[in-house]
């Protein structure tokens, strides 16, 4: 294939993407689930078939690039890199305003809850895990708004740097407190898109392996349009992960500057975990990495110890403390459920909840341990450890698989990858307010084929185990 010929293909293919993400920004924009609703309370999501079928058009020319990516030689693929790259992050960033110019939260209503913490530590200089909405009687429209917040130290500061910059533009450019919630969102997406590439021009490999996140329907959706905090995380850990690939190959001399690293590297994971304490356990992997570089792991582990410390303390020694927050994530592991898949059936197997929980808990400890002690590094094993998350998990919404989805671009696994599209079905739950139950047959037809590549990739890794 010459050149002239590749760039003609990758070229149909970005204007394929482009067309078919017209869709996707069209259905975000518009009022596809019908608010008024029926007299029973439950809604229609007729509108949701667009949604789903330009999500689907732009997930199968993503992996189209995929199947080209691992079929093509890499050199041949890499093209210009300074245009891919400009490419790229253009592409990516004229989908995300598209869909912020043109649409409101949708599909989740959690932002609300978010710009609620902002305001209560910034404006109004108060604890936000003091006390619930309901108490405050607030009128902004939040979900379980008898709870007091669940979201971390690290969401929180964000939230309330958010909420500073929207009461400074309120009266200049009469901007919505919204809208600077969402573009601080999509500056942590489009952030993950640049640690990405410079993983992978570090690794000297194609930057089009981006793509598969930077203009995933998923992150543009879940990101641009629902604005979930996820992604705040999401960027620190890259960060954190970024920081020990360098301290992983320190060598001699020059020790000052792998000392500043290591306390850069500490800190982000810190502000990761104190977003989502759940990616705690990926201590285990980095910490091997560095495990012949004594001095820095030292180092790098107080220094997240530290860091967590000055995250937590503060809201600790407000007026309320941190009690009613842990009281939220106590109601949140022992009586939520939604979307999970093997941790559901045990669960109906067992008969209880907390016996699953720790069963599903141990196999993932498993998984993270035989993933870190067979050697891969620590962002294969972040992506192995955060799919088996959530496959193990009693709670799946949409947007948790962000996390998963960030470490395609590097590590590309077909599980993540048709999880990616199949995930987006379990929306279907729309159709069930206020009950919010999802039909047993959507979770069949969302994790089938999953657990069959899942399957299908055990097989492979256990012959060439065998073979070695």
């Amino acid at each position: 294939m010459t050149s002239s010929t590749r760039w003609r293909l990758w070229i149909s293919l970005v204007i394929g993407y482009l067309v078919g993400s017209g869709g996707l920004v069209w259905s975000l924009a518009r009022l596809f689930v019908d608010r008024g609703g029926a007299a029973d309370g439950t809604l229609n999501v007729t509108g949701l078939w667009a949604y789903w079928l330009s999500f689907a058009v732009l997930w199968m020319l993503l992996s189209v690039i995929a199947w080209l990516l691992h079929t093509t030689p890499a050199e041949a693929v890499r093209l210009r890199t300074a245009s891919s790259v400009t490419l790229i992050v253009a592409v990516a960033l004229a989908v995300r305003l598209a869909v912020m110019m043109t649409s409101s939260p949708q599909l989740s209503d959690d932002i609300w809850r978010y710009v609620h913490d902002g305001r209560s530590l910034a404006i109004e200089n108060r604890n936000p895990y003091a006390a619930s909405p309901q108490e405050l009687q607030s009128p902004l429209p939040i979900n379980h708004p008898q709870l007091a917040t669940i979201y971390q130290p690290t969401s929180q500061w964000i939230f309330a740097g958010c909420a500073l910059v929207a009461s400074a533009m309120q009266p200049k450019l009469d901007m919505h407190p919204l809208t600077v919630f969402r573009i601080c969102f999509s500056f942590f997406d489009l952030w993950i898109v640049f640690l990405l590439i410079l993983k992978l021009q570090r690794e000297q490999r194609s930057p089009w392996w981006t793509t598969l996140y930077a203009w995933h329907p998923l992150a543009i959706s879940e990101v641009a349009s629902s604005s979930h905090q996820d992604v705040i995380g999401i960027a620190f850990l890259l960060t954190a992960l970024t920081i020990i690939d360098h301290l992983a190959c320190v060598g001699k001399g020059r020790w000052r500057w792998y000392i500043t690293k290591s306390l850069a590297g500490g800190a982000a994971f810190a502000l990761t975990v104190a977003v989502k304490p759940l990616v705690a356990p990926l201590a285990l992997p980095i910490a091997w990495s560095l495990r012949h570089h004594a001095r820095l792991l030292f180092l790098t582990g107080i220094t997240t110890a530290v860091v967590l410390a000055a995250l937590y303390v503060p809201f600790a020694f407000m007026d309320g403390g941190i009690g009613r927050m842990a009281e939220t994530v106590e109601t949140f592991v022992t009586t939520w459920a939604f979307n999970g898949s093997l941790h559901f059936i045990v669960r109906i197997i067992i008969g209880s909840k907390l016996t699953a929980d720790v069963l599903m808990g141990l196999l993932v400890l498993v998984v993270l341990s035989v993933a870190t002690f067979q050697r891969r590094n620590p962002w294969n094993v972040s992506g192995l450890y955060l799919l088996a998350v959530l496959l193990l998990s009693s709670t799946v919404h949409p947007w948790y698989l962000l996390w998963a989805l960030s470490f395609v671009a590097t590590h590309f696994r077909s599980t993540i990858w048709v999880y990616s599209l199949t995930i987006s079905w379990s929306y279907a739950v729309l159709g069930s307010l206020p009950s919010y139950h999802l039909p047993i047959w959507v979770g069949v037809i969302e994790y089938l084929p999953v657990y069959g590549l899942l399957g299908w990739e055990l097989i492979d890794w256990y012959k060439h185990r065998c073979n070695r």
